[in-house]
């Protein structure tokens, strides 16, 4: 699966979405679910091959089990007593329901079309999802090495992880990026000015466009250091070592602050300010900081990063080329800009009234 075809879908995905806030006629609207659920077909498109309908209801459920695991997360303090929790007569801290929520995620969606691809390469169908993708490399990677570590299992947890990371992270980023519009007015119309200078209102902004499209990527990066959408990222060591004179022993689970480094004083100046132009230099080109690190960095790295970008470039340079935002309630108090922490930092719901360029 080329850039071009995950551009495609994430297209399609776009213009059903942009339909479903024309409805709206400008009216205020929340718009969390529906970001979520246009994401989340975007990574059913390329797990499974196909989008679903809004109101399928195995996609509907599929959608309240990732919800719950994101909204009601224990939190990583708690994460490492799930196991012990499962033990327990009784629901310690809701870590029993959360985890029949997860494990849902695996029995009623996961493990099904797996078993589904599964049947389809055995009649000689093409390779057309991740899924069948996978199992016919796990084929070829088992048939030479008997310890190859493509199995059912750790493919069950790569769609897991594709989920976490190209769903609730992605569409909180454009929620925030939504809101910090509403309160920074001139960054929208900055965006909306380069648009329309660089690609125009006969067609779709494309990735093809994105070279030429320098300060709308800025805001997008600066959105995702101000936000700091998964400040920790937990990872478990292989291997013993030493560092600033600590013993980290094998198996130890340590969790990497990136919210430090993507507001790190020192190197940002004014990290608590929303500036997108501290990644442009004089001349307008973007400045690649090394301390931008909201996928991580090494192979350890978000597997959904190339996607997460692009879901995140077509959908918001799309929105600012066809509405502008405006408040609920113009004469009104703004929604705050508040976080609120799961799994990922989340705003507060808040309403906006998405406005058709076209009839300003």
């Amino acid at each position: 699966m080329g850039k071009n075809i995950l551009a495609e879908k994430i297209q399609e995905e776009f213009e059903i979405f942009m339909e479903k806030i024309a409805e709206f006629k400008g009216q205020p609207v929340d718009t969390k679910l529906l970001i979520n659920v246009s994401i989340s077909n975007i990574i059913c498109s390329i797990i499974v091959g196909k989008r679903f309908d809004h109101d399928d209801p195995s996609f509907v459920k599929l959608l309240q089990n990732l919800s719950y695991t994101f909204q009601r997360s224990p939190g990583f303090a708690l994460t490492p007593f799930v196991t012990f929790a499962k033990r327990l007569p009784f629901d310690l801290f809701g870590l029993k329901t959360w985890m029949d929520h997860v494990l849902s995620i695996r029995s009623n969606f996961s493990v099904p079309h797996i078993k589904e691809a599964k049947e389809n390469l055995a009649k000689g169908e093409a390779l057309t999802s991740y899924i069948t993708s996978y199992l016919e490399i796990m084929r070829q990677e088992n048939e030479l090495n008997s310890s190859s570590l493509l199995n059912d299992e750790n493919l069950v947890a790569t769609i897991r992880g594709l989920f976490a990371a190209g769903t609730e992270t992605v569409s909180t980023t454009i929620y925030w990026c939504i809101l910090l519009c509403l309160h920074h007015p001139e960054i929208q119309d900055k965006v909306y000015k380069e648009i329309s200078e660089q690609v125009g209102h006969g067609r779709r902004v494309t990735m093809n466009d994105r070279p030429n499209l320098r300060y709308l990527d800025a805001v997008v990066r600066e959105t995702q250091r101000y936000t700091s959408v998964a400040p920790l990222l937990p990872r478990k060591v292989l291997e013993s070592f030493k560092m600033n004179g600590y013993n980290i022993p094998k198996d130890t689970i340590i969790f990497l602050n990136m919210h430090s480094s993507l507001h790190d004083a020192k190197v940002w100046g004014d990290p608590e300010n929303f500036r997108p132009e501290r990644f442009l230099d004089a001349k307008g080109n973007l400045i690649n900081h090394e301390e931008l690190v909201p996928f991580g960095l090494g192979k350890r790295s978000c597997p959904g990063e190339a996607l997460a970008k692009m879901e995140l470039f077509i959908f918001m340079s799309s929105l600012f080329q066809c509405f502008r935002f405006e408040p609920e309630d113009p004469s009104g108090e703004l929604p705050p800009i508040e976080k609120r922490f799961s799994l990922a930092l989340s705003p507060k719901n808040y309403k906006v009234r998405f406005v058709d360029r076209s009839s300003m």
